[in-house]
């Protein structure tokens, strides 16, 4: 992702990282899925836990994974 689209995804959410100190983060803990093909059907399968953190900053890691 490029410097100006990740500025414009943070703006978006109201997420600014200098007022995001590290130490005070909460986390949480995420269910992953991957789409696997049985037969003809596409099914969503659990594949582990991912830790991420609360807030708006977990809001903007989402939408860093969105398709543009």
């Amino acid at each position: 992702m490029s410097e100006k689209m990740s500025k414009r995804k943070r703006k978006r959410v109201g997420y600014n990282p200098g007022d995001d100190p590290i130490h005070e983060r909460k986390y949480a803990v995420l269910p992953c899925y991957k789409a696997v093909l049985i037969g003809k059907q596409v099914k969503r399968v659990r594949c582990g836990n991912m830790i991420a953190t609360k807030g708006l900053r977990l809001r903007y890691r989402q939408l860093k994974k969105e398709k543009p």
